[in-house]
């Protein structure tokens, strides 16, 4: 499951998981993978009914896709609640760290799209409209960069 990559100039492999990722499989969280689930409940990635996932349909908002991931899990995420819910984000950036370090671009896109549904169940259950969130960068303007 973990993956290790060679440190250059040392001949010793070095995990690329974040320790979070560590955590929230220490307090005995399950995890969707073990089943062969994805967030959606198949196995590869496509939302029920909608028969694609590499965007031959229609495209989703962000707003579209933040309220389909409500509708879909609110309730039992809001039971969960946010320090349990931020566990599986950080379990979703370190299995994305992961695919970003191999060269399967599935995993990379799937990966991307379990991130972005975290990232939306957190919004949401904090009340954040990331749409309106986003404003900072779409409307308002971010002076400099990092």
């Amino acid at each position: 499951m973990t993956q290790g990559r060679t440190v250059t100039g040392t001949g010793r492999r070095k995990s690329i998981v974040p320790v979070a990722a560590a955590a929230v499989r220490a307090i005995g969280l399950s995890f969707h993978r073990r089943l062969g689930f994805n967030r959606f409940g198949s196995a590869d990635g496509v939302a029920p009914g909608d028969g694609n996932s590499h965007g031959d349909g229609p495209a989703m908002t962000i707003k579209e896709f933040q309220d389909f991931i409500d509708a879909k899990y609110g309730k039992r995420d809001r039971e969960r609640g946010t320090p349990h819910t931020f566990l599986w984000f950080m379990e979703e950036i370190g299995e994305l760290a992961s695919a970003l370090a191999g060269d399967n671009q599935v995993d990379k896109e799937e990966e991307f799209a379990d991130v972005l549904a975290w990232l939306c169940t957190l919004a949401n259950i904090n009340d954040v409209d990331l749409t309106h969130a986003l404003e900072k960068y779409t409307i308002k303007g971010v002076d400099g960069f990092k």
